[in-house]
């Protein structure tokens, strides 16, 4: 199951959905609930990467309901439970219902409190930051992240969490007009999603490189930014992180703004032909910091 997980998070659909049929049927073999719902969350991150995000909620609440009569006799059921409430809390954040995100958010962080479960909570402190920088409120986003950071490093799983982490925190400096800062962060993080093998993950950093090159006035390498990680993503089958889509569209329209409509047209084409190693070469290229 684990290993259909991984392989989501890598941008390998097929792989993932092979180790969740396997995994289904096993729960179906030994009539385990559990396991077929541990199994169905794959799913769910499968829906989320693509941006189903209707389908996403629609089998959460499916899931949630199959929980009910495993939660009280068995603590991994708790912990499935405050999971599934935090990945309904992605769906409902994607649709703009800041109130019920948060609310889904604040009882996984609960549960996760009740459970012991460190690493659950620091997983809904970086979602809770995400609702507070789409909403505007970034110190408090980057006290968020910043917290969630050190509860991973204390558990020893920042491998995984740390890149998502700096990408976040890259957006909350450039809403604090500290670009540099933030071109700090998101190349940090481009570092760690290579080790993984993240490729969506590369992608999303390549899109906040553009927005800081926006921001700078080198509209014409935002828009190289934005078309080489719109062809990624694209390749993946992925969309862009819901939390991230306010801020794209924002830098993507003041990088048309300053530039002729063929010349941005131009450069947005010749984005769609370069790689994501290019990319980066071509961010660092047109700027004097060093990641």
């Amino acid at each position: 199951m684990w290993a259909g997980r991984f392989a989501a998070f890598q941008g390998d659909r097929v792989a993932a959905q092979a180790r969740l049929d396997e995994a289904v049927e096993l729960g179906q073999r030994l009539g385990d609930e559990a396991v077929i719902i541990s199994a169905r969350s794959i799913d769910l991150l499968l829906m989320l990467f693509t941006g189903a995000l209707e389908a996403a909620e629609q089998l959460v609440d499916e899931l949630l309901a199959r929980l009910q009569r495993l939660a009280e006799r068995s603590s991994e059921a708790g912990w499935e439970h405050g999971r599934l409430l935090a990945t309904k809390a992605s769906t409902v954040l994607a649709r703009g219902d800041l109130a019920h995100a948060r609310g889904l958010l604040e009882a996984a962080s609960d549960l996760a409190r009740a459970n012991g479960d460190a690493w659950s909570l620091a997983i809904n402190l970086n979602q809770l930051g995400d609702l507070e920088r789409v909403s505007g409120a970034n110190q408090r986003a980057a006290e968020l992240y910043t917290e969630a950071l050190a509860l991973h490093e204390a558990l020893g799983t920042g491998g995984t969490a740390t890149p998502s982490l700096l990408h976040n925190l890259g957006y909350v400096d450039l809403a604090n007009s500290d670009a540099q800062r933030a071109a700090e962060r998101f190349g940090q993080a481009i570092v760690h999603f290579r080790q993984l093998g993240d490729q969506r993950g590369i992608a999303e950093s390549v899109v906040g490189l553009g927005a800081v090159a926006a921001f700078e006035g080198r509209a014409d390498t935002a828009a190289r930014l934005f078309g080489a990680a719109e062809a990624t993503l694209e390749a993946l089958g992925a969309q862009l992180w819901p939390s991230n889509r306010g801020a794209y569209e924002r830098w993507v329209a003041a990088a048309r703004t300053a530039l002729d409509p063929v010349v941005f047209e131009s450069a947005w084409k010749a984005g769609r032909q370069l790689s994501l190693d290019q990319a980066v070469a071509s961010a660092i290229d047109g700027s004097t910091r060093l990641w």
